[in-house]
């Protein structure tokens, strides 16, 4: 007859719940585009080139407001989207086209400023915002400057 066996205290609960904690903090940890850091940043390009290259968080601030602005543009133009990162009922119809009018300003109006570093780190800096994807090195400096006109124009950061 099999004995039983006693449950497990609270004490070596905690323990293996703790392991197991340090465990998945590893593995999170370990993942190439973190380099070790814990920051939530780094799970996107954006994040990671403003944390790699030390643009502040305004350039990611603004990145991010400028893509929110982007998405509910082409959401309400019926463009499809990969990617859902705000909430938007409907298929664009029912929004005022004055508001939708406004948007196309403003994003007109944010992609000149981010134009002026040149049109090759323009659309890296678009490609980093928009498609998540890693920019050259050798652009860095020109796409950081790109952020920051972005910053400007969105008014999150001082001329």
């Amino acid at each position: 007859m099999p004995t039983k066996s006693a449950p497990p205290t609270l004490k070596e609960l905690e323990a293996a719940e703790k392991a197991l904690r340090l465990v998945e903090q590893q593995q999170v940890l370990a993942q190439p585009h973190r380099n070790g850091s814990r920051s939530p940043l780094r799970s996107s390009a954006l994040g990671r080139f403003v944390e790699d290259y030390r643009c502040g968080s305004l350039c990611f601030d603004a990145g991010e407001q400028y893509q929110i602005l982007v998405y509910k543009w082409r959401k309400a133009n019926g463009i499809p989207q990969s990617y859902n990162i705000v909430e938007f009922h409907g298929n664009g119809g029912d929004l005022d086209p004055n508001r939708i009018k406004e948007w196309k300003n403003r994003i007109n109006d944010c992609n000149k400023s981010m134009a002026t570093v040149g049109t090759v780190a323009y659309l890296a800096t678009l490609a980093l915002i928009l498609d998540d994807k890693e920019p050259l090195d050798l652009l860095a400096a020109r796409i950081k400057q790109a952020l920051t006109n972005l910053g400007v124009n969105l008014g999150l950061i001082r001329e």
